[in-house]
């Protein structure tokens, strides 16, 4: 997933408080660029593995998940299809 970032906070502070109080934004989306997300707040879980399943599904030495709550995510951009 590509671009996420972190939305800066409005006061000048360092952002510490900002996450806490308004919710961090991040956003990305698949490589051609044709769905696009945006996640608001905390995610609810963050796991990293390093177990062969994770190694191939991302191709990487360890394998990054992070999860969310529905009501956190939005999805723009082109129809989304779901893969078995």
């Amino acid at each position: 997933m590509s671009d996420q970032t972190r939305q800066q906070p409005q006061d000048g502070g360092d952002g510490a408080e900002h996450g806490a109080e308004h919710g961090e934004e991040h956003s990305g989306g698949c490589l051609c660029g044709a769905v696009r997300y945006r996640t608001r707040g905390t995610p609810k879980r963050v796991s990293l593995c390093a177990c062969t399943w994770c190694q191939k599904r991302t191709g990487a030495p360890l394998g990054l998940s992070v999860y969310f709550e529905k009501a956190q995510v939005t999805f723009n951009g082109g129809a989304l299809k779901h893969h078995r």
